[in-house]
């Protein structure tokens, strides 16, 4: 029986090596769960990579950046 990407409410499902349960398949950005910024894509892509060519590496979200928005803008001056 063949078998495809597992997903979750639309979101490909993947381990903390960016790889979904295909063996050697990868997932990142808007694919999957997350914050769904540009700078959260980035650095997944930079860990799925990783893992494809062998390397073990795993994605931590405690480490990324949060941005802030605000209305109006916030100048800081430094």
């Amino acid at each position: 029986m063949e078998q495809g990407l597992d997903n979750d409410r639309g979101r490909v499902r993947v381990n903390e090596k960016m790889e979904t349960n295909l063996p050697g398949i990868f997932a990142i950005g808007d694919l999957v769960h997350g914050a769904g910024l540009a700078h959260v894509a980035y650095m997944e892509g930079e860990f799925a990579a990783d893992n494809a060519m062998g390397h073990e590496a795993i994605m931590d979200y405690n480490v990324v950046p949060n941005p802030i928005y605000t209305f109006p803008k916030l100048r800081l001056s430094g």
